[in-house]
């Protein structure tokens, strides 16, 4: 599986062998495909291999491992915040799962509590709360899908794994991301100083 490959100093492309033109890096973070990128200032590091980790690799060749927030809540409690480590790639959820308000809702009625109780809130706001507990992990790289910064729900889902038709279509608009900007643009900044990344 090809994996983004982000240099903060170089490019951002998709694989090996990129086919679409790259998008500069500032160096803080790489807007591609629409996933926002953040490194940790903790841990400096040149490049990052961002790809799916197996249970093969990972620390034994340098490789980030992957984490998924969504998965913590569900019962797999090493993919939550508190039992992270810094050679870690931490995501809400992946292109091929839900967006975070859309599994939000689609969860059980002890999942939410757990998600609730764990991350101290009301559930309100669910995107917001897993990009919050996302800045404070020690994950080295934390990336956040655009949807979520968006607070959009399942009708901006990305891929649907063993589904043929449909996915790979959604896009955000110029509007989206300059609304974002007004309104998230401080926030963002202030967890990005708050927890140094």
């Amino acid at each position: 599986m090809p994996g983004f490959i982000v240099d903060p100093d170089r490019q951002v492309s998709r694989g090996s062998n990129a086919q679409s033109p790259s998008q500069r890096c500032d160096g803080d973070c790489a807007l591609s495909c629409g996933l926002l990128v953040l490194r940790s200032n903790r841990q400096r590091c040149t490049s990052a291999i961002l790809m799916d980790s197996r249970p093969t690799g990972g620390p034994a060749v340098g490789v980030p491992g992957m984490k998924v927030l969504q998965f913590g809540f569900e019962g797999a409690t090493e993919y939550l915040p508190h039992s992270g480590i810094p050679n870690s790639l931490l995501y809400p959820g992946t292109h091929d799962n839900d967006t975070s308000w859309g599994w939000f809702n689609k969860q059980s009625e002890p999942v939410k509590d757990f998600f609730r109780r764990y991350l101290r809130v009301r559930g309100d706001a669910v995107p917001w709360d897993m990009i919050r507990a996302g800045y404070g992990s020690p994950s080295r790289l934390f990336v956040v899908p655009m949807q979520d910064l968006l607070s959009l729900g399942s009708d901006g889902r990305m891929n649907t794994p063993g589904q043929a038709a449909g996915n790979w279509r959604w896009r955000f608009t110029r509007e989206q991301l300059d609304c974002l900007w007004a309104e998230s643009a401080e926030y963002l900044k202030e967890l990005a100083k708050l927890y140094e990344r």
